[in-house]
């Protein structure tokens, strides 16, 4: 029999609002209209997180990417309610393209959670590695190892799921070429991935945003699994994450 969990909901709840409220109101923020909006929709995504995500909590589970794709799909519940007016304009026009999941998105889910969890605080929301070494229980120089690590596991899981969706011959012809291609900062592309980069736009985006160097891997996690305004959440925690500390209340 399943151990009963119900108990450690309003627990799990506290420790949720009290660790993730602000990039949730930060992403809300950028999703609608005004600031009393922005908190209405961040207080709705954290119910319904709980209410969806497995009755359980594994150590270490990717909660925050988890709360930030809640207020947008809360969001799109919104707009489908009769109440796209309270919404961003951009995130309305984006809701009604219906695109479908991207390749970041199937790379990031397919990671195991403790990993997603690294990934996104380190990347995203600037987590140093010394407080990624204090929440793992490691030595920071560990730490530092492991976001290396997560790193390159969701490239390869990204262009895996990529490669399960390719249909032109010659795209997939270049994949693996453009995979090894990508992990060498210094070498020149070879002629004939260059010429094919050329002509397809599509990998030459793939191309850019798989790239080992470059700094581009941050903007391909949070546009990828965001969807909406992944860009302008992750400027907007680089620059909480860099801002000095404000004056101390007395």
């Amino acid at each position: 029999m399943a151990a009963d969990t119900s108990g450690d909901r309003p627990d799990l709840e506290a420790a949720l609002l009290s660790e993730h409220w602000q990039p949730v109101l930060c992403y809300a923020d950028l999703c609608t209209t005004s600031a009393e909006e922005a908190v209405r929709l961040a207080s709705e995504a954290f119910a319904r997180t709980l209410r969806e995500a497995p009755p359980w909590s594994a150590p270490h589970f990717a909660w925050l990417p988890r709360l930030l794709i809640g207020v947008r799909n809360t969001a799109a519940d919104w707009q489908a309610e009769g109440s796209a007016h309270l919404l961003a304009p951009g995130l309305r026009v984006w809701l009604q393209a219906e695109e479908g999941p991207s390749t970041a998105l199937h790379g990031f889910q397919d990671m195991p959670e403790p990993d997603k969890s690294l990934l996104w605080h380190s990347e995203i929301e600037s987590r140093p590695p010394a407080e990624s070494a204090a929440a793992l229980g490691i030595s920071t120089d560990r730490a530092e190892e492991e976001i290396v690590r997560t790193r390159e596991l969701f490239r390869e899981s990204c262009l895996r799921a990529r490669m399960h969706t390719l249909v032109d011959k010659e795209c997939r012809g270049y994949a693996k070429l453009l995979d090894v291609a990508t992990r060498e900062p210094e070498a020149p592309y070879p002629a004939d991935l260059c010429g094919h980069l050329d002509r397809c736009r599509d990998c030459a985006a793939t191309a850019k945003d798989f790239a080992l160097h470059g700094g581009r891997l941050p903007y391909t996690l949070a546009e990828g699994v965001l969807g909406w305004a992944g860009a302008a959440y992750l400027d907007r925690r680089r620059a909480v994450s860099t801002a000095p500390p404000g004056p101390i209340a007395v």
